[in-house]
C-alpha cells in the first residue's frame, strides 16, 4: 500500500487553443490500485509562456534585470557543469535579432550585460544555450 501517500506520474499533456488536459496516473485510493485521471483546465486567450527551461540540462536562467528593459539588461544564469553557452534574443517573429558568441563558463553562477539600444519595444524571447540544454525567459522591452 502507498500508506495514503497519493502518488501519482504525469504521462501526458495535451492543449488546444484553449484548454489543457493533463493525464497522470493517481494511487491515492491507497489500496494498491492504481487510477487513470485527467483534467480540463481551460486557457485564457491572452496565456502566454512566461519561462521554459530543460529539466535535465543542469543550466537555469536565475534573473533577468530589470524586466522590462530599455537600454540593457543583467541576465543571471547558473550551471551545474563547466559549458559552452550561447545567448540570444529572439522577437516574435522567431527571429534572432541578438546573439552573442559562445564562451565556456565554469559551474556555478554568472551575470552578463546585455545591450538592448537597438532593439524596439515589445516582447522577445531570452535564450541561453548549453551544452546540455536551454532554458527561455520573456523579456519586455520599452523605449
Amino acid at each position: 500500500m502507498n500508506g495514503g501517500f497519493g502518488i501519482g506520474e504525469y504521462v501526458q499533456v495535451l492543449s488546444s487553443d484553449y484548454t489543457s488536459i493533463p493525464i497522470w496516473t493517481d494511487g491515492r485510493n491507497d489500496d494498491g490500485s492504481l487510477s487513470i485521471m485527467s483534467a480540463f483546465s481551460p486557457i485564457a486567450p491572452s496565456s502566454k509562456v512566461e519561462r521554459m527551461q530543460s529539466v535535465t540540462s543542469g543550466l537555469n536562467i536565475t534573473s533577468i534585470t530589470p524586466n522590462p528593459a530599455n537600454a540593457k539588461i543583467d541576465v543571471s544564469f547558473s550551471l551545474s557543469l563547466q559549458s559552452s553557452v550561447s545567448i540570444f534574443l529572439i522577437n516574435m517573429l522567431g527571429e534572432k535579432v541578438l546573439s552573442i558568441n559562445p564562451e565556456i563558463y565554469e559551474s556555478g553562477l554568472h551575470t552578463i550585460t546585455l545591450p538592448l539600444a537597438n532593439l524596439s519595444s515589445g516582447s522577445y524571447i531570452l535564450r541561453v544555450e548549453s551544452a546540455g540544454g536551454f532554458s527561455d525567459r520573456t523579456l519586455n522591452i520599452m523605449k
